[in-house]
Parts: structure tokens; sequence; C-alpha cells
């Protein structure tokens, strides 16, 4: 019991941690030098008209949070489910030998599917935010860029990434983005 507290009181430690360093990170518009409020909708303000944008780091942390939250739900669930004596309800009412698919024969072996596919969805929620963090990642390096770029921080040294390939690309598809704006 004290080493799964210990371990709680650590795994809280790193999350308000990392909840709090990605707090100061890269929200699209910081670069803005000036917005007036024509040029934006509505939609993309908040309560004082000025224009917001949502921190995709913060997001996504903020989501993995609620996974974790909806895990331990279920966790809980299983442990009542266990404690009220569920899974030996599911063993009379789902009999292993009268099924043609395989069914756990005891009370434990329901448990221990129980508890197997909690692990499994862990291990998904795991797996996916992973690489979540690394699309958003991703995603944040260029949209800085191309705020950059459209900001005209185009001069040599101000740029976050060397000029070259990139900024050809960014402009090739602002021109075509342009050209079909314009032609609709």
């Amino acid at each position: 019991t004290i080493l799964m507290l210990w371990l709680a009181l650590a795994f809280e430690a790193v999350w308000h941690y990392v909840g709090h360093d990605v707090k100061s990170s890269y929200q699209y518009g910081k670069l803005k030098s000036s917005t007036t409020r024509e040029e934006v909708h509505h939609h993309d303000r908040d309560h004082h008209h000025s224009v917001s944008h949502v921190q995709l780091a913060t997001e996504l942390v903020n989501r993995a949070g609620a996974e974790f939250m909806t895990l331990g739900f279920l966790a809980s669930i299983i442990f009542a489910a266990s404690n009220a004596g569920a899974f030996e309800w599911c063993v009379a009412s789902f009999p292993p030998t009268t099924s043609k698919i395989k069914m756990p024969k005891t009370e434990a072996d329901w448990l221990h599917l129980a508890e197997f596919v909690h692990f499994q969805l862990f291990l998904a929620m795991l797996l996916y935010f992973f690489l979540m963090a690394r699309v958003v990642k991703g995603s944040v390096e260029r949209i800085k860029f191309w705020e950059e770029c459209s900001e005209g921080h185009i001069k040599e040294g101000q740029l976050s990434h060397p000029m070259g390939w990139d900024l050809a690309v960014y402009r090739c598809w602002r021109e075509y983005f342009i050209t079909k704006m314009v032609s609709w």
C-alpha cells in the first residue's frame, strides 16, 4: 500500500510538472504584431473580444488527463463489479459449455479478463498520446514557421527554421491559395 501511495504521488508530481510546462508552449498568434477586430470572426475571440487560439500541447495534455480519469473510472467499475459479485453472475449467465464462443470459466477468469482488457485500453491510450504528441510537435513547428513567414519575418536570421526549401514551399502554397481565392 505504501509503495502504491508513493507511485501515485510520483505520478502526480510528474503530471503537475508536464501541466505547467505546456502552459508556456507556443500558441498561434503570439507572433502577430496586430490584428484588427474586423479581420477576425466572432467565434475566434475570447470574452474580451481579443483573438484567441488554443495551445495544442496544452489541449493534448488536458485530453490525456481526461483519458486517465476515464481509465480510473473503469478500474473502479471493475473493482465494484468484483466486490458486488457481478463476475459470479457472469459465470452463471454465460456458462462456458453452452456457448460457441470460448467464455471464461470462473469468477476469477472474468475478473482477469476485465483487468486484461482494461490494461490493453491503457496501453492503447499511451500509444495514441505518444503518437499525437509527435504530431502536435511537428504541427506546432510548422504553424510557427508559417506564422513567421506570414508576418514578414523573412529576413535572414529571424526565422526559427533555416530559409530555403521550407520557405519556397510556403510561398508556393501561399501563391496557390491566393490565386484560388481571387478566382473564386
